[in-house]
């Protein structure tokens, strides 16, 4: 375990002042640090500018200015109106998504005459090349004799400066830090006085950073060029103090300085330091001064390091109690000055994990990530109050921490962090596949290091990356970790203020001091999973128990709901959301324009539940570190992700504000562990109650409790003693939710609050009736699909009920209750395609599955076991009961279940499996009884009409397989590319293993035929589109009970005839499961993949 302190430049609470009394006098200004006013001469307003897209101006001599056009600066030429209007063409700066913007299916949304990107926010202007910037200057005659520099804060990206035409130096590497470009021999060679100041910017990739790296990307905060932060000359003595680093011991109550002394003078000199203390915080304290001799070198810098005592008064900071300190450097009336905070970060461990920890006590941190979008300006900013703005938003949803997805803020978020209390990890601005980049290792290094020195004082400061998700050379993962890890060494030798790790994502490399890892998250964790029947008395703590260092989960989250397309609007903003238009266009294509409000409020309430059941399985799980959602706000690129409650100006959507949000991810959360959110009427479930205090202090008292029902009303209350210390998980009490037999099915909510505290939190199980699933009622004729005898006595006036599982719907669509990932723009192999449904709640037809308007937990199993109906050909509008809310990107009117009258009949259609395993499935049970129950109704009019011929259409004959309700698992699977692909019917989708971590076959496929059969045999239908992963050398076995094997037979497939069906057969034999085993892939490959297989009954 280590504990360092830290210390940052920002906003602060105590002030240490320096003053160096020197026989060579001398003292200078740090990139940080702030100097009297009469040292500096700021160059903000209005400079002659001109692009340069061919790159002339350095051979004709453009730094000697002149330029026909002006801009302000800070600014940048795009949020100016310079540049080009983007087309496809671009020049875009991503890789992700710019071959996409050609699929014809966009039209005219991205013709040149008015261009709109539907996949990531558009700018009204693009221009990446080299510009250049002019304007007179006025160096005082008292700054004779004194150096001199240029002071660049946040360019993009590499500057080169001339003083009337003559270069005066360059700097292209730093991306995330202020350029310092040395004037001084010039300006002793031109004197004081009127001059020409040019500065060159190129915004090209310098460094192959990533051209998705949210650095640098127009996925984010778009490729600009300029200047948008200060511009300052600044003047110091020839003999001046830099790089001031604060290094506080917290336990001493003590720090360190180091400094560089620079010197220009090329003579030795000596001196005193001086140092006095003071808070700026509103804290009292005041210490000094403290006097101490100095030498310097006649070199060009001398490092001095001194020991500061700061006394046991000394304020410190923590998320809590956020103090500040200030440090000034003096001599006469110069003066520098930076800021830290006394604060030490650490680690403690125990058998179930590791936390960090601040100042001796374990934090938890609760992050998001913020990933450079800046739609107003197409930059970031670079004041405090626009930061503390963001982070106080994201504080009041109940988050502690930042990641800085790719890329490094500048130094005013740092600053509005400090005086939050917020704790930050950015990134060394980096994104990249090393394939050919035999540079990016050392570049890394360097602008960490860089990185460090700007803003290593920060306390705020707490972690830091190299960047996202890095690929090895030729995209390999295992090749990466090498590469980078001496970065990480080597900044976590020159400075041991925070943590450090060699990415986000992976790899999982021995030198990192902890992992950001996707391996604990409910996509992908077993058990957890959306796939699994949901749950909250698990948690991931078998596998946070096995690491050895901290782990903060990757990008948790990711849950989307449909856009807000009533913002859909132009604004005035230099990056625009045309994709919102493009959206809502399609939408009101299809007639739904109308519902746009009512999709976002259900999706949003859908995820907002999801987003809360992922937090709180992280909060439960003992020696977890932390997570970093992705995220709080929406991201605008990469094919658009609306995967925050907040959108992409940080503002929020309406169906879940701050208040909500942080009761289930705030510092303090109450927590229930239910085994399971559906039970039957006369079932009892023991509930166990905690709270995960990572608040200031214990929390003691009484906590209550009440459990009620949506139609029993209150069930029970309780309460008990509570005495939660801070800093971890506490078990309250337990209590037994016991359901009486009788009654009908309800929503039960458990309800705890602590008394006398804003701590309170819910959770909701649903109980059903013990019952058959329902009769089929008299005069009600119960179908799987519509034929003509459906359809004449419709006509006639019958009444129809069709309920129908998923393979006999004739549709290209998923039943799913996990919504879609990111987006299927960019994730175009994923199968889902909805975002849970929009509920008639309060329709006759769910009264015995009472239900709010939007997916809950309940609808797990039945969505599950669905396939949405299209609905868009049908010759009249259908309102549907439940409607699925499909890609808001290619959207289409869905319906699972909907009514109609039918000539003088009445049709109820519900597509959804409601005869399989019933005793099992008592949602299932419920809904199917429910729909039954008002198909014999009275109740059952419907008031919207169908014409019987178009009915036909709507369902279709299943697959051999599908009509055996066969299932199927398998050995290994790529998400997007399950197993049940093997029995859809549909030789174009196909089942693939694991892309990462790939896997040395045999891979297998296991076919569960629901009981035992007679089966003679096993088709296998390769994929349609290549042979990776084709079965070459195979295995059959059969098995009773799937787990004592008899192998059928092992053998060899030829490559003749790729994408046709290879055949096993034998002498029918009685089995309940068959295994096909794929040992040898045609390729050679690692990979398995199958587009079929169909076992062969005998009926």
């Amino acid at each position: 375990m280590r504990c360092d302190s830290i210390g940052g430049f920002g906003v602060s609470a105590l002030a240490l002042v320096v003053a160096v009394l020197a026989m060579v006098p001398g003292v200078a200004v740090g990139d940080s640090m702030q100097a009297g006013a009469s040292d500096r001469i700021g160059l903000a307003g209005t400079w002659a500018v001109s692009l340069d897209p061919d790159d002339v101006g350095v051979e004709q001599g453009w730094g000697r200015g002149g330029y026909a056009e002006s801009i302000r600066l800070p600014g940048s030429l795009q949020a100016q109106g310079f540049g080009e209007r983007p087309t496809i063409e671009g020049p875009w700066t991503t890789s992700i998504g710019s071959v996409m913007l050609r699929d014809e299916k966009y039209g005219d949304f991205t013709a040149d005459e008015d261009f709109g990107s539907p996949l990531w926010l558009t700018p009204k202007r693009m221009y990446v090349g080299a510009a250049w910037y002019a304007r007179e200057i006025e160096i005082p005659a008292a700054w004779r004799d004194r150096r001199v520099e240029l002071f660049l804060e946040r360019p993009h990206w590499g500057t080169t400066v001339y003083l009337n035409g003559e270069r005066v130096g360059e700097q292209q590497d730093g991306l995330g830090v202020p350029h310092s470009h040395d004037l001084t021999e010039a300006i002793a060679v031109a004197g004081v006085g009127r001059h020409t100041l040019a500065i060159r910017v190129d915004n090209r990739l310098i460094v192959a950073v990533g051209l998705d790296a949210h650095a640098v990307s127009d996925q984010t905060q778009s490729n600009w060029n300029g200047i948008v932060g200060d511009i300052e000359l600044r003047s110091t003595p020839m003999v001046w103090l830099d790089d001031v680093q604060v290094f506080p011991d917290y336990e001493a109550r003590s720090a360190r300085i180091e400094m560089s002394i620079g010197n220009a003078t090329g003579e030795a000199g000596r001196g005193e330091v001086s140092l006095g203390i003071e808070s700026v915080s509103g804290r009292t304290f005041v210490a000094g001064p403290m006097r101490e001799a100095v030498r310097w070198s006649g070199g060009e810098r001398s490092v001095v390091s001194m020991e500061v005592p700061l006394g046991e008064g000394v304020p410190t900071w923590s998320e809590f109690d956020p103090n500040v300190m200030e440090l000034t450097a003096r001599l006469g009336d110069h003066s520098v000055e930076t800021t830290f905070g006394v604060r030490e970060i650490g680690v403690d461990g125990d058998e179930t994990g590791s936390w960090f920890t601040v100042n001796g006590r374990r934090v938890f941190l609760r992050g998001t990530l913020e990933c450079a979008v800046f739609p107003k300006t197409g930059y970031p900013p670079t004041d405090v109050a626009s930061w503390r703005e963001i982070l106080q938003t994201i504080r009041a949803y109940g988050l502690n921490h930042v990641r800085f997805h790719s890329w490094c803020p500048p130094s005013a978020a740092f600053a509005a962090a400090d005086e939050l209390g917020m704790y930050l990890m950015p990134e060394a601005s980096t994104w990249p596949n090393f394939s050919g980049q035999p540079a990016l290792p050392g570049w890394l290094e360097a602008e960490g290091d860089r990185m460090l020195r700007a803003y290593g004082n920060h306390p705020s400061f707490v972690l830091m990356g190299v960047g996202n998700e890095f690929w090895g050379v030729g995209g390999k993962l295992w090749e990466t970790a090498p590469m980078i890890e001496p970065a990480v060494e080597a900044w976590r030798e020159r400075d041991t203020r925070r943590y450090y790790t060699t990415g986000a994502g992976w790899p999982k490399a021995p030198a990192n001091d902890f992992h950001v890892t996707q391996d604990a998250r409910l996509q992908l964790y077993p058990g957890l999973s959306l796939n699994d029947p949901p749950r909250t008395d698990l948690d991931y703590t078998e596998y946070i128990g096995a690491q050895s260092v901290p782990i903060l989960t990757h990008e948790i989250g990711q849950w989307t709901a449909y856009p807000d397309v009533s913002k859909a609007a132009r604004s005035e903003d230099v990056l625009e959301a045309r994709f919102l238009e493009y959206f809502a266009d399609g939408l009101a294509r299809i007639g739904l324009g109308h519902l746009a409000g009512v999709f976002t409020e259900a999706s949003g309430r859908f995820q907002t539940m999801l987003y809360k059941a992922e937090i709180e399985t992280a909060l439960r799980t003992p020696g977890l570190a932390g997570f970093q959602l992705l995220g709080l706000a929406d991201f605008p690129g990469q094919g658009f992700a609306p995967v925050g409650v907040v959108d992409h100006n940080w503002q929020g959507k309406g169906y879940c504000g701050p208040e909500e949000y942080r009761r289930f991810a705030g510092e303090r959360v109450l927590l229930a562990r239910m085994p399971t959110r559906v039970m039957e009427r006369g079932e009892s479930i023991e509930i166990g109650l905690e709270l995960a205090n990572f608040g200031e202090d214990a929390v003691s008292g009484v906590l209550d409790w009440r459990v009620y029902g949506s139609a029993s009303g209150v069930m029970a209350t309780g309460s008990a003693g509570i005495d939660a210390a801070a800093g971890g998980l506490s078990s309250i009490t337990a209590l037994v939710l016991d359901v009486p037999a009788g009654g009908v099915a309800e929503e039960i909510t458990v309800r705890a609050s602590v008394r006398g505290r804003a701590i309170e939190n819910e959770w909701s199980v649903w109980a059903y009736p013990r019952a058959t699933g329902g009769d089929d009622p008299d005069g009600v004729r119960v179908v799987r699909s519509i034929g003509p005898d459906e359809v004449e006595l419709l006509e006639g006036g019958g009444r129809v009920v069709v309920m129908s599982p998923p393979a006999w719907v004739d549709a290209d669509t998923f039943g799913s209750f996990r919504p879609i990932f990111w987006n299927r723009a960019l994730f175009t192999t994923q199968r889902e395609h909805t975002l849970g449904a929009v509920i008639d709640g309060d329709h006759p037809a769910l009264a015995g599955f009472p239900s709010r308007g939007h997916v809950t937990w309940q609808w797990w199993d039945v969505l599950f076991n669905s396939k949405p109906i299209p609905l868009d050909a049908l010759s009249s509008r259908i309102d549907p009961i439940v409607r699925p809310i499909d890609d808001w990107a290619e959207p289409r009117s869905l319906g699972l279940i909907f009514e109609a009258r039918v000539g003088s009949g009445r049709l109820l259609v519900c597509a959804v499996d409601l005869e399989t395993d019933l005793d099992a499935r008592p949602a299932a049970r419920a809904l199917r009884s429910s729909l039954l129950s008002y198909a014999g109704s009275d109740a059952f009019a419907p008031v919207q009409s169908l014409a019987g011929w178009e009915l036909l259409g709507l369902f279709r004959e299943p697959s051999a397989m599908q009509k055996l309700n066969a299932a199927v698992t398998a050995s290994s699977s790529q998400a997007g590319y399950g197993p049940e692909a093997v029995l859809d019917g549909d030789p174009s989708t196909f089942w693939h293993t694991s892309w990462s971590p790939a896997t040395d076959p045999p891979h297998s496929l296991k076919i569960d035929l629901g009981r035992l059969r007679m089966v003679s045999g096993v088709r296998y239908t390769p994929r349609q589109d290549g042979d990776n992963g084709v079965f070459k050398r195979y295995r059959v076995e059969i098995s009773d009970a799937g787990y004592q094997w008899s192998q059928i037979e092992e053998g060899e497939w030829s490559a003749a005839g790729s994408g046709g069906v290879r055949s096993v057969d034998w002498a029918a034999r009685s089995a309940r499961y068959v295994r096909l085993t794929m040992l040898e892939s045609m390729n050679g490959g690692t990979h398995g993949s199958a587009a079929e297989v169909e076992v062969v009954v005998v009926e």
